[in-house]
C-alpha cells in the first residue's frame, strides 16, 4: 500500500501544482487517456487531451487581481484499495488566492472523489474525478466510479 499511496498522493499533488504553477496543460498528465472529470458546476470533460485543453481555457478565462498567485492545498487523503490496479480516493482541497500584499483569501473549499487506476505504463492516474465545491455542489454521497 505504501508505494500505491505515495504514487497516488504524488498525482494529487502534481494536479494542483500544474494548476497553480503550470504548465496548465500538464493537468491532463494526471488522467488516463479516457479519463473523465465532472466539475463543481456539473460540466464534464472526457479524455486526457480534452481535459488539458479545458484547463488551459479555464485559466485563460479566470481573472485574478494583478500580482496575485493561486495555491491549492490537498489534505485528508483517504485511499480504499479496490484491487491491485484500482483505488477509490477522497481528498479535501482549499484554493487560496494571495494578493500582491500577501493577503490570503480562501476562494473555495471542496473535495475530490476519484477512481485511480494503474495505467498501461504502470503509473497510477485518475480515471474518474468528481470535483465538489462546498456550498455549490450537493454533498450527497456520490460514487467515484
Amino acid at each position: 500500500m505504501n508505494d500505491m499511496r505515495t504514487s497516488i498522493e504524488n498525482v494529487l499533488y502534481d494536479y494542483v501544482y500544474y494548476y497553480d504553477f503550470g504548465p496548465m496543460a500538464d493537468v491532463g498528465k494526471c488522467f488516463t487517456e479516457d479519463g473523465k472529470i465532472t466539475m463543481a458546476d456539473g460540466s464534464t470533460v472526457t479524455g486526457r487531451a480534452n481535459i488539458s485543453e479545458a484547463f488551459v481555457v479555464r485559466r485563460e478565462k479566470t481573472v485574478f487581481p494583478p500580482g496575485s498567485i493561486v495555491v491549492h492545498q490537498v489534505t485528508n487523503v483517504h485511499i480504499t484499495t479496490v484491487s491491485e490496479t484500482e483505488a477509490k480516493v477522497r481528498s479535501v482541497f482549499a484554493f487560496h488566492v494571495i494578493n500582491d500584499k500577501a493577503v490570503t483569501t480562501i476562494a473555495t473549499v471542496g473535495d475530490y472523489l476519484d477512481t485511480f487506476v494503474k495505467d498501461t505504463d504502470d503509473a497510477w492516474r485518475i480515471k474518474v474525478r468528481i470535483h465538489r465545491t462546498y456550498g455549490r455542489t450537493p454533498l450527497t454521497p456520490q460514487p467515484a466510479s
